[in-house]
């Protein structure tokens, strides 16, 4: 009996070991919705203006795990049940790491957003909307995945709506309750609470007695003084989205930063400066000098361009793509003809001593087999014949029963005659001068 337990346990183990890479990633927290921006500012006046009511709203997710999760498959939605495919391709978000949800690639033009945040674009609203009065936030991972849906829900008592242009965040970042904030922070989250000044407790003042002697001491109060660390200067270089030549948008256009891939597609937004790289793993570099970024995809012409990059440069690039074209070289066929002409024709026969011989009756002549009007049966069209259509030019068969014939109606009468002549000199008796 225990042998048998033991084997059970053993079998357990070995398939959970053996599970996709998936599955054991997929423990409850690894993702966080850790920041949701969903009452645009468009006015100008409540912080500047951040696009339009839906299409540039978005929604911040974390990875507090220790393994990539694979985002294909994932659905984001809303009290509406308008369920949004958030990708239908492979994309992990690496443990430590953020992506943006929106509905269209223009809310990057309105951000500050890090190079290594996935960014995500769905080309469609998120859920039926957000409401600014009031909504949730539900993502639905896979089903392979332990947790059924992680989500959030505000303009209830609890959490409140948030005022236009401010958002919802977890302060600190994926650990904190949702906090109203002032000034958003997509892609960097907020991981350690500002300390607040606290005021200390004032001595209270005795009433001296005649019989007691207070001495009061004044403790030395700590102050805390922040330094501000200063932002270094960086530059931006923005791809747009790529079109071809009739300006349809081309998806899955690979990004090479000094012929180096950086997984990543266009549309991107890039930061240079000291100590920047271009890519999650930190391979491809990308400080301050000359660069060259090309864009590829199959079947399309490379776009490139080269640049100098210095700090506090803001360049854009609108990409267009020729499709690659394909040369065919026609091949023709030349069926050579064979022209038969027979001009002449004499027999001779061999004769030890004069002979004088009856000419025949008639005039044998023999006529050209080409025809007056055609200098050549070689100038007959080279076009090839298709099947099932109707040829313009003569059938095949008739030209052979006209050349046979005519063969035959002049080499039959020369053996005729050549056996006639032959018979006819044998048979004759010849006197010799």
């Amino acid at each position: 009996m225990f042998a048998k337990r033991k084997f059970f346990f053993l079998l357990i183990a070995a398939v959970f070991l053996l599970s996709p890479k998936d599955v054991l990633a997929a423990n409850f927290g690894d993702v966080v919705i850790n920041e949701v921006y969903y009452d645009v500012c468009s006015k100008g006046d409540c912080g500047g203006d951040r696009g339009e009511e839906g299409k540039n709203e978005w929604v911040e997710i974390y990875n507090c795990g220790k393994e990539d999760i694979n985002l294909k498959g994932w659905k984001i939605k809303d009290t509406t049940d308008n369920e949004r495919i958030i990708i239908e391709s492979d994309l992990f978000l690496c443990p430590g790491k953020f992506a943006l949800i929106t509905n269209n690639v223009s809310t990057w033009n309105f951000w500050d957003i890090p190079g290594n945040v996935l960014k995500i674009s769905l080309g469609e609203n998120i859920g039926g909307g957000l409401n600014n009065e009031g909504d949730k936030v539900i993502l639905v991972p896979p089903n392979n995945f332990s947790v059924e849906s992680i989500e959030i829900e505000y303009g209830k008592e609890s959490l409140p709506h948030a005022k236009e242009g401010h958002s919802l965040e977890r302060i600190p970042a994926v650990t904190g309750d949702l906090i109203e904030q002032e000034d958003p922070t997509p892609g960097r989250g907020i991981f350690t609470l500002t300390p607040t000044a606290t005021m200390s407790p004032s001595p209270t003042q005795l009433t001296p007695s005649p019989t007691l002697i207070t001495t009061l001491t004044t403790t030395p109060v700590l102050s805390l003084t922040l330094t501000p660390t200063p932002t270094p200067a960086k530059a931006i270089y923005q791809i747009n989205e790529v079109k071809n030549e009739d300006g349809d948008i081309l998806s899955a256009v690979k990004i090479y930063i000094d012929d180096q891939y950086i997984h990543h597609y266009a549309p991107e937004i890039l930061e240079f400066c000291d100590g920047c790289y271009c890519d999650d793993d930190k391979e491809v570099k990308c400080g301050f000098g000359d660069h060259t970024i090309r864009l590829e995809k199959n079947n399309y012409q490379d776009w490139e361009e080269a640049k100098k990059i210095g700090a506090g440069d803001n360049h854009k690039a609108d990409p267009i793509m020729d499709l690659l074209s394909l040369t065919a070289i026609p091949t023709s066929k030349i069926t050579p003809t064979s022209t038969a002409t027979l001009n002449s024709l004499t027999l001779s026969p061999t004769l030890t001593a004069p002979l004088i011989l009856p000419m025949p009756s008639f005039f044998l002549q023999v006529h050209s087999l080409v025809p007056k009007n055609q200098d050549s049966i070689s100038s007959a069209s080279t076009q090839p014949e298709v099947l099932g259509e109707q040829s313009e030019r003569k059938g095949t068969l008739p030209s052979l029963l006209f050349w046979s014939g005519g063969i035959f109606y002049i080499a039959f009468p020369i053996y005729w005659l050549r056996r006639r002549w032959y018979n006819d000199f044998n048979e004759k008796d010849f006197v010799l001068d």
